[in-house]
């Protein structure tokens, strides 16, 4: 009996020695990969606060719960002001996810206000809550009671979120969660159940022009994307419209624009300089990336007016290369940031660009944005 107690003592201990061993490698890969970004460059070099937290993370890290190794590892992206940043578990590993059951007051949770963080949300016809802990938030299903991830304060006017996926990825990091009007952005968690005019719906093709009356043109720019073949279809698109912007008004749609690359944007930040008339660009919080540049660009001329709510503030840095770096034990993957970020984009990332007019997300934004231009051109 003795010796089958030695043998189990001596696989604990070389268990728990190998995921120590499995911990330190990972923390240093990935803050060896980290301090290569240029967001660590800008923001963090030197930063003795942060090379502290380095430190404690090596020393103290001895979990062998690889879930608990995640959220401790995230703990060195999250005070990086970079939403490109990605850190997600690695696919296409053996992995068995833990039955986790939450524990949480149905009851209290659908009387909240609804500008709070917590209360009852809709993902695909499925009910979540959301509930506060000591030092973060919960989300669970409600139907089956079990753990479904996390909500973190950020340093940054927002939250990081760990969410737990049935994808090729079992858990992964989102960056820059923040509730707007109902709609947790960048979750699929929704408290709303009626149409949200902020959000664009049953969109097909990434461009549209129409007009919308004698004076208003309607201009929607649904993608940046730099793929060769969104690219030929943006400058297609482009010299087909190029001659025809003739009106007074010209409302132009940039909701739910996820970006891209100057490759395919800069052609219409050229023909938005050059128009005579005025511009209306609506704005909503899925509007992202190069989308939130090309606002930039264009914000400040005489003839623009923005209409909308803040931007979603993922906009510096990018990636050009899309390079991942999995880590020593191959539990888990960083995908970095390879671009250089400006001063005026670094000054909006997490927040978002605010709209010069802000619009009701119960009513229709071009009716809307029409009666403004009425109202303020009679």
């Amino acid at each position: 009996m003795k010796k089958w107690i030695l043998i189990l003592a001596g696989v604990i201990s070389f268990n728990a020695l190998f995921a120590q061993n499995s911990n330190e490698t990972d923390i240093d890969a990935l803050y060896h990969a980290i301090t290569q970004t240029q967001s660590y460059k800008d923001q963090l070099k030197n930063d003795r606060t942060y090379q502290q937290l380095y430190s404690e993370l090596k020393s103290s890290l001895t979990d062998t719960n690889e879930f608990e190794v995640f959220k401790q590892l995230c703990r060195l992206i999250i005070p990086i002001k970079d939403n490109h940043l990605g850190f997600y578990r690695t696919p296409g590993t053996a992995h068995k996810w833990p039955v986790i059951r939450a524990q949480f007051d149905l009851e209290y949770l659908k009387q909240v206000h609804p500008d709070s963080l917590e209360g009852i949300y809709d993902a695909q016809g499925a009910a979540f809550a959301i509930y506060r802990t000591v030092n973060e938030y919960h989300i669970a299903n409600v139907k089956t009671g079990l753990l479904s991830g996390y909500i973190f304060k950020t340093p940054h006017s927002s939250f990081d979120a760990i969410l737990f996926s049935n994808g090729p990825a079992p858990y992964i990091l989102l960056r820059n969660v923040k509730l707007v009007n109902g709609d947790l952005i960048g979750t699929p968690f929704r408290k709303f159940t009626t149409l949200n005019y902020a959000l664009l719906n049953d969109v097909k093709e990434s461009y549209e022009f129409k007009s919308l009356n004698e004076q208003t043109a309607y201009l929607r720019l649904s993608s940046f994307s730099a793929s060769p073949k969104n690219i030929d279809k943006a400058t297609a698109f482009y010299q087909q419209i190029a001659g025809s912007l003739r009106c007074p008004f010209l409302i132009v749609d940039l909701r739910n624009n996820g970006g891209g690359g100057y490759k395919t944007s800069q052609q219409f930040i050229s023909l938005l300089k050059k128009y005579k008339g005025k511009i209306y660009i609506l704005q909503n919080a899925y509007t992202i990336s190069n989308a939130e540049q090309f606002i930039l660009k264009v914000r400040n001329l005489k003839n623009v007016t923005t209409l909308g709510t803040e931007t979603r503030g993922q906009i510096a840095y990018g990636s050009n290369y899309g390079n991942n770096v999995v880590l020593p034990s191959k539990r888990f993957t960083f995908y970095p940031t390879d671009m250089n970020g400006k001063k005026e984009e670094l000054a909006v990332e997490n927040i978002g660009i605010k709209p010069s007019v802000r619009l009701n997300n119960t009513a229709d934004w071009i009716e809307q944005t029409l009666d403004y231009i009425k109202n303020h051109h009679e």
